[in-house]
């Protein structure tokens, strides 16, 4: 993320740093804080994208060609994505250790009820149904 976001200083040293571009990339580089929900960032993705790309047209009149502006709002883009990124594969990994635990739990009751159903039906075999 910081590569990108260095990619980004030339647009910035050429514009001379606006307001609106600074606070646009402030909120794509922030990272989302470990207390936020998992399901909230999930449903709200969709409405930080729109409040993005409106950003983005709103700075659109401040880059000189239109080529600097793709490659500066392609990177943004980058840079939003790749923040909700990390966020969900955190939150993910926490689950999935905690699975891990819960699975490996699950799976020695399962082996120990197979067992028991072997040994079980091997002494009565179909003796209690006749």
């Amino acid at each position: 993320m910081e590569q990108l976001a260095n990619h980004l200083n030339p647009y910035l040293e050429q514009m001379g740093k606006p307001k609106l571009v600074h606070e646009l990339l402030q909120s794509a580089t922030a990272p989302i804080p470990a207390s936020a929900s998992f399901f909230g960032t999930l449903v709200s993705g969709p409405f930080e994208n729109l409040t993005l790309r409106r950003h983005l047209h709103s700075c659109r009149r401040l880059f000189a060609d239109r080529l600097a502006f793709n490659d500066f709002k392609n990177t943004v883009r980058r840079l939003s994505k790749m923040r909700r990124q990390q966020f969900f594969f955190r939150k993910v990994k926490g689950f999935l250790s905690w699975w891990r635990a819960i699975h490996v739990v699950l799976a020695v009751f399962l082996v120990v009820v197979i067992a028991l159903h072997i040994y079980t039906s091997t002494r009565l075999g179909y003796r209690w149904i006749f």
